[in-house]
């Protein structure tokens, strides 16, 4: 992040980063970041995902990005496409899955504020599944995040036990305050 700041001008050092290293995922997340957030050119970083997705279509923080620009850009059939192009990947062995708890964190907000409602909560509940069940996400030391967006999802649903039983499966795997604290809050404001 310092080497992209040094110019003072981000869109340009973002674009040379990626212009230089094309296969990087970050370099492709940075530009498309700075493209969306400071540019308000959400085609354009829809574009520059889908540009990385050709060639690396298990990078799937990259193609949860792109379902989130998707959900305001593209017609709900397109973004059904993408969501079940991400489960196919998943289904099928290794992906790329780093940082894709912070993705489904803000995808899973983004439903809750009403900004994608062509994604349904047993849907995205169903991909945080698959993920689950994925090794190569296993192995990289996220299943406890994922188990606390499926709480999250399993509660807007009012699905409380369920949402019990995932907080209790994150508390397995590592024990913090943070799981501690969801489970009390669970268990006192269940409706």
């Amino acid at each position: 992040v310092q080497v992209t700041s040094l110019w003072g001008n981000r869109l340009l050092a973002a674009e040379m980063w990626f212009k230089h290293n094309p296969n990087s995922s970050r370099a492709t997340v940075y530009l498309a970041a700075i493209r969306n957030n400071e540019w308000k050119d959400s085609s354009a970083a829809l574009q520059i995902l889908d540009q990385r997705l050709k060639t690396c279509p298990y990078c799937l923080p990259i193609a949860i990005q792109a379902v989130m620009l998707s959900c305001t850009l593209e017609p709900e059939q397109k973004l059904q496409s993408r969501l079940a192009s991400i489960e196919a990947v998943v289904k099928n062995g290794f992906v790329l899955s780093q940082g894709i708890v912070q993705d489904l964190e803000n995808l899973n907000d983004m439903i809750k504020r009403g900004k994608c409602p062509a994604i349904s909560w047993p849907r995205l509940e169903g991909i945080n599944r698959l993920l689950l069940e994925n090794r190569s996400v296993q192995a990289s030391g996220q299943s406890e995040g994922l188990h606390v967006i499926l709480d999250s999802i399993l509660r807007e649903q009012g699905e409380y036990s369920r949402a019990m039983d995932e907080l209790q499966a994150a508390w397995k795997i590592i024990r913090n305050h943070g799981i501690a604290y969801l489970m009390v809050d669970l268990g006192i404001n269940q409706k």
